[in-house]
């Protein structure tokens, strides 16, 4: 028994000192009409990089880093695409 708790408490000392790592984020930003005259299409942009995101993130991301997104509305007007990041 003195033994069994011996061997425990090397192994939590040893897991408690090891280094956590964390996983390393990818940002990625897309801008598309989430708004605007042409909302329809940017609603098919928007649910179609999510799905990807999700895929790639699912299947261990890039090279093991998780993708974050971020979707800005650029209005289908290129100043708002430039202003919104």
């Amino acid at each position: 028994m003195i033994r069994q708790n011996k061997v425990w408490l090397i192994f939590a000392s040893i897991t408690w000192l090891l280094p956590v790592s964390a996983q390393a984020q990818v940002k990625i930003a897309v801008a598309a009409p989430i708004s605007g005259p042409r909302a329809a299409s940017g609603l098919q942009i928007r649910m179609g990089v999510e799905q990807a995101v999700e895929d790639i993130n699912a299947r261990g991301g890039v090279l093991g880093n998780k993708l974050i997104l971020s979707i800005h509305d650029d209005e289908a007007n290129a100043n708002s695409a430039i202003t919104s990041f």
